[in-house]
């Protein structure tokens, strides 16, 4: 998770600091995860009222909440919190790869390392770099729904969709 999660913190941080937003989502999803109230209170010229009317996000509050506590910035918190969205699909794949295929040790480990690494550099991770978004952990949290259903952990296959919902109301029915 450590690679894709930092290059996609990057990608972040560069929006904010060197070439700017390609739209203005960014700052509004930063403002949006970064100390707020657990309703999520928007300013009055975007939409009226909690960001709840629009999405019902629950993890996006409690990363608000949790953010009042950590000794990071509006841009580092974004960062962080995109980049390990972005890092998600690479926990799924390497999780099947050693746990489903065996791939343990030695050359396989570092094929499975790999392989993960640059899972997390496809498909919809790849594709909202430039256009980051929160709902970016949906693709993660379904890569991890569906690596326990196929290695039949069924208890945290629950798990991954409670948290995957719990990232947007329609995340786990995408």
């Amino acid at each position: 998770m450590l690679v894709p999660g930092l290059i996609y913190a990057n990608v972040i941080l560069n929006q904010f600091y060197l070439y700017g937003a390609f739209f203005w989502d960014i700052g509004a999803f930063a403002g949006l995860m970064w100390r707020r109230d657990v309703w999520l209170h928007v300013m009055p010229y975007w939409f009226q009222g909690s960001h709840h009317s629009v999405h019902l996000m629950p993890l996006l509050s409690v990363l608000t909440l949790a953010s009042w506590y950590v000794p990071l910035s509006l841009p580092v918190w974004c960062a962080f919190v995109l980049g390990v969205g972005h890092a998600l699909p690479a926990l799924g794949a390497f999780w099947l790869l050693t746990e489903g295929l065996g791939l343990r040790s030695g050359f396989s480990l570092a094929y499975a390392l790999t392989a993960s690494t640059l899972f997390a550099f496809t498909c919809v991770p790849l594709s909202i770099a430039l256009f980051p978004h929160f709902e970016v952990m949906m693709a993660g949290g379904l890569v991890l729904l569906s690596a326990a259903v196929a290695l039949a952990h069924y208890k945290r296959a629950a798990l991954y969709l409670l948290l995957t919902v719990m990232i947007r109301e329609d995340g786990g029915f995408h």
